[in-house]
């Protein structure tokens, strides 16, 4: 695996060490790779992938726009049934053993297949996706779905 070290904010606080996994690597040692990031770090960089680069630079600068937004804006694109849309910061928690009296430090946009509203069915979260107004941070449907086609 190779590493890179993001530095401390301050002296006091520990410099972070984020794995990065490479792709074109033999299957078993990105399997390795990834449970390692997983389990030790909780997240990686991905490389020797063949996303566009600019297909992640759009996702990034949309994603940027839409987390601007003004929480009380956010806080309408969320379908807590569905588990779609927006979740605030702090809202879910990955690891309550370690994290019992606060949630996780993130905010979160999530989407999944896109279903018709009369075929919701909320027990097996299936039905459609929360999107914001195009004039709010131009998130749209065709973005996040050539993105997540490209990503699957």
């Amino acid at each position: 695996h190779s590493f890179t070290t993001l530095p401390a904010s301050s002296p006091s606080q520990p410099t972070m060490t984020i794995p990065t996994v490479c792709l074109s690597s033999p299957k078993e040692e990105v399997a390795t790779a990834l449970r390692d990031a997983c389990t030790k770090v909780g997240f990686f960089y991905l490389e020797g992938h063949d996303i566009p680069q600019r297909l992640l630079d759009e996702a990034a600068q949309l994603s940027k726009k839409l987390f601007a937004l003004p929480v009380e804006q956010k806080v309408l694109l969320s379908d807590p049934i569905l588990q779609r849309g927006y979740t605030r910061f702090e809202e879910e928690t990955l690891d309550p053993a370690n994290q019992p009296s606060r949630g996780d430090t993130k905010e979160g946009f999530y989407i999944g297949d896109e279903a018709p509203l009369e075929e919701t069915d909320a027990a097996k979260l299936h039905g459609p996706n929360v999107w914001p107004n195009p004039t709010d941070c131009q998130l749209t449907h065709d973005q996040c779905h050539a993105f997540r086609e490209t990503m699957e």
